[in-house]
């Protein structure tokens, strides 16, 4: 008697059941044959006799797949929502809630998937599903939504921490870096490039675009003064002005690009290009240089051209000096101000 009390209070609990009299069916979860009602039942037998976290573990796949056999999947959520609820062990219930996640995460409710598996305390992310920590799957997923800041920045940390030898760890740190950079907290953007630019000769196999030569520009970059930039086009058009007229050499490379001035002919593909240093702007000088008055008609926002003529160099005596805007969101004070970036040659159209 006590043992039919028993299972009619269980599967009140779990599966809110009603048996009809007529046909002895379960309606809810619809588990219409009499097979899975009992297979049920004995797998809730089979886990009072369960010792290890792997047998739970086991048991748990084990009624996935029993619902997914009976194609009650449905209903495997609210069947695992019942159980982590009053399951007292804190690691499988950990486990749980990853389990449920999963479930939503394989259904699209990325937004669900999250919340369980938050739930999943760190010290059990070792815990092993489909041969990998659930902890990896759970910072990998969490990294991809719309989760805070804070959450993802930690994700990559526990990614490069807890399962640096099962990640391509330059990738993962190039994500992060680019993090920080979504932030503007490019002091620690910079510090995770450095540690790619130390790492990288290291891995021979990296995923996705890293790359250490551009890396290691934008260290420059931020280490530099940064003092060729001005806010006013104009401005920085009169120093260069200023800087040619009197033939100041050094004052003129003052306003030189560090970060990126090269010279190139206009409408040739593929070609050489030369740095500031190669055309040696210096030499080419004399007091009968012309500047023209405004910027060319195919200036834009972004970018300018001025057209300067009467330089020392045979065939190439008219050049057009190249003005890039800077796009630094970093630091106000040289955002969207102006750079000398290059010279062109020839002609524009």
């Amino acid at each position: 008697m006590k043992k039919i009390v028993f299972i009619f209070m269980f599967l009140l609990l779990l599966f809110s059941c009603a048996f009809k009299d007529k046909d002895k069916k379960i309606n809810t979860y619809q588990f219409y044959s009499k097979y899975a009602q009992e297979k049920y039942l004995a797998l809730f037998e089979k886990k009072k006799k369960v010792e290890s976290i792997e047998d739970m573990i086991n048991w748990a796949k084990e009624i996935q797949e029993l619902f997914y056999r009976n194609s009650t999947d449905r209903y495997l959520i609210q069947c695992f929502g019942e159980l982590v609820v009053n399951e007292q062990n804190e690691e499988f219930r950990s486990f749980l809630y990853f389990f449920i996640s999963d479930i939503y995460w394989q259904k699209g409710n990325k937004e669900v998937a999250v919340f369980y598996m938050i739930k999943a305390k760190r010290q059990f992310y070792s815990l092993e599903y489909n041969y990998k920590p659930i902890g990896y799957y759970i910072a990998k997923r969490i990294i991809k939504t719309d989760s805070t800041f804070s959450i993802k920045e930690n994700m990559y940390n526990i990614l490069l921490t807890d399962f640096w030898d099962i990640i391509d760890v330059p990738y993962t740190l190039y994500e992060l870096s680019n993090l920080y950079k979504e932030e503007l907290d490019i002091k620690k953007a910079i510090g995770v490039i450095q540690k790619i630019i130390r790492l990288y000769p290291y891995y021979t196999n990296v995923e996705g675009d890293v790359n250490t030569r551009k890396m290691r520009k934008e260290v420059a970059f931020y280490k530099s003064k940064k003092d060729w930039i001005c806010r006013d086009l104009e401005t920085l058009i009169n120093n260069i002005k200023n800087a040619i007229k009197t033939k100041n050499r050094k004052l003129l490379y003052k306003y030189v690009s560090k970060s990126e001035f090269n010279t190139r002919i206009f409408q040739e593909v593929n070609q050489r290009r030369w740095s500031y240093n190669e055309l040696q702007v210096y030499r080419r000088w004399n007091t009968r240089i012309i500047f023209e008055d405004k910027l060319e008609d195919f200036s834009c926002e972004n970018e300018a051209y001025l057209k300067t003529t009467n330089w020392n160099l045979p065939h190439m005596r008219t050049w057009y000096f190249y003005f890039k805007r800077v796009d630094y969101p970093y630091d106000n004070d040289i955002n969207n101000g102006w750079q000398w970036s290059g010279i062109c040659f020839g002609h524009p159209y």
